[in-house]
């Protein structure tokens, strides 16, 4: 719909007025140095933090977000099918900290609708940055690793793919099992 979103957490949205909420999402539209933004939903229950965005083209938009009910450990999901009007939000977490030492750090983005990805880049899947423990050393925010995922399967943990290096002709190497992931960034 050529409009940029934002999603934010502990303020009052574009409008700078009102309730403060937990985490909320808006819509800019414009071109700089004339933007406009339009606070379109927000929540205000849950101490809920916002971890990631993503969007893909046909008015979805999927979150990530994280919440103090949990002590922040687990990376929760969101969608919604008319550009962040309303939303679903599937119970439970997709990844947590806790239990499998992995916690969403971010999306990579490729433009709007997901739709500038390099050639050499699979455009079925999403691609997750991921944080988590090493030999039960708690380490996020430090060593940051890439997971792919069906984008019909963005909130189903198993179905994840880990970036775990490169093979001799250059190519990336997917993995399904989280113990062969490779650092992306540190």
């Amino acid at each position: 719909d050529n409009n940029l979103y934002g999603l934010w957490g502990d303020g009052w949205g574009w409008s700078e007025s009102g309730t403060k909420n937990f985490m909320g999402l808006t819509r800019i539209s414009g071109t700089p140095p004339g933007v406009s933004g339009t606070d379109i939903w927000s929540a205000k229950d849950q101490n809920r933090k916002p971890l990631g965005l993503v969007a893909d083209g046909s008015n979805t938009i999927y979150i990530f977000f994280d919440t103090n009910a949990d002590s922040r450990k687990g990376s929760y999901g969101g969608v919604s099918s008319d550009n962040g009007a309303s939303w679903t939000f599937p119970s439970g977490a997709v990844f947590d900290k806790g239990t499998d030492g992995v916690k969403v750090v971010g999306i990579a983005q490729f433009g709007p609708g997901y739709t500038n990805l390099p050639s050499d880049v699979d455009s079925s899947y999403f691609y997750v940055y991921l944080s988590g423990r090493t030999s039960g050393k708690e380490n996020t925010g430090q060593d940051v690793y890439l997971g792919r995922v069906l984008k019909a399967s963005i909130f189903t943990r198993s179905a994840y793919e880990y970036y775990a290096g490169l093979d001799s002709s250059g190519n990336p190497v997917w993995a399904s099992n989280w113990s062969s992931r490779a650092v992306v960034f540190q």
